[in-house]
């Protein structure tokens, strides 16, 4: 991993997501353990300011936050997955949000607040849980959900 994150050329998409579909699954603290075990060691490698860590998780829970909110869904996967960003590319993405980086996530919550709105939160719920499962009135009230909340402000995301 560190060899081919430091062999990478900058000028090519500096993103990749590990998905790790059986490590963790039901155990968000190992988990973040192992992420936080990961971040410590970039320094080791060169990798430290080159590099960031991006968690997500089923069972994804922000501390002192009431996880019952459909906000907390922001960093929930169906997989543990690590994003690894460039650092360089955050930073310039960051730059053009006028150094406002939680620009993105009010727009993700601002999304799945709006979503709920529509379809109400026991349907949100099992939407997030199982997309698949739909029908296409559902998808298009999704995509106006979308289309929505890009021109409500937030189309700079």
């Amino acid at each position: 991993f560190y060899h081919m994150a430091l062999l990478s050329s900058p000028e090519k998409r500096g993103t990749s997501i590990i998905v790790a579909p059986d490590l963790f699954t039901n155990d968000f603290g190992g988990f973040i353990d192992l992420v936080q075990f990961i971040e410590e060691s970039l320094p080791k490698h060169e990798l430290d300011g080159v590099i960031q860590l991006a968690p997500f998780h089923p069972q994804f829970e922000f501390a002192g936050e009431d996880n019952s909110k459909i906000s907390t869904f922001t960093n929930k996967s169906p997989y543990p997955m690590i994003h690894i960003l460039r650092e360089a590319e955050v930073t310039a993405a960051v730059d053009q949000l006028d150094g406002d980086a939680s620009r993105v996530w009010k727009r993700n919550v601002k999304l799945l607040e709006t979503l709920e709105d529509r379809l109400g939160s026991e349907r949100t719920m099992k939407w997030l849980k199982n997309p698949e499962r739909y029908d296409k009135g559902v998808k298009e009230i999704i995509k106006g959900v979308l289309k929505e909340v890009k021109m409500s402000g937030f189309d700079s995301c």
